[in-house]
């Protein structure tokens, strides 16, 4: 996961609802199931809460929701809300297919990040931001509940505490780096 994949994205040829699930993707380190299928109704866009909904561990029929069970908010940053808000479109979906009446697909993603490199996957974003959290010091129970993993061990049973305000803080973070924004200053 690079800066330089960020800004290379601006510069494809690719429906601008693929480059924003792209970018939700390298930003969230969601499963890109869960973005492609997020919809406008999952985020209050007064607090840019992002709210995956829960999935009950017996229902695998429901998609668009984390894989772990439990419901995830996310704050997003206000320059990429607003950014988000510029593309929105007749469609209950974020980001919608420019050919049916569905959402962008995980492959159409893909395809698009493997002109940027063959070895790219969908899937990989999950530990580049894991990765990426280490070298900036937040701890592997903050990084692995903020890309849904579950915790074991001791950090399951210890790390109780609601890490909203912390995935808040790391999603910012995340975007600078990424966009090279500096929001660190001017949002709410």
């Amino acid at each position: 996961m690079q800066a330089e994949l960020w800004n290379w994205i601006e510069g494809r040829t690719l429906s601008v609802h693929t480059k924003f699930a792209m970018k939700t993707v390298m930003l969230t380190g969601h499963r890109v199931s869960v973005v492609v299928q997020a919809k406008w109704d999952h985020i209050n866009l007064a607090t840019r809460v992002w709210t995956v909904p829960r999935r009950e561990n017996t229902d695998k029929a429901t998609s668009g929701a984390m894989k772990s069970g439990r419901e995830f908010m996310s704050t997003l940053p206000e320059p990429f809300i607003e950014e988000l808000c510029k593309i929105r479109v007749n469609s209950p979906f974020l980001f919608p297919s420019p050919t049916t009446q569905g959402h962008v697909t995980p492959n159409a993603t893909l395809k698009a990040f493997k002109r940027y490199d063959d070895k790219i996957t969908n899937h990989g974003f999950r530990n580049s931001v894991v990765t990426w959290g280490r070298s900036v010091g937040y701890p592997d129970y903050s990084m692995d509940f903020y890309i849904d993993h579950s915790l074991h061990g001791l950090n399951k049973s210890y790390r109780r505490e609601d890490l909203s305000n912390q995935c808040a803080k790391i999603t910012k973070q995340l975007y600078c780096y990424l966009s090279g924004a500096d929001v660190q200053n001017n949002q709410k």
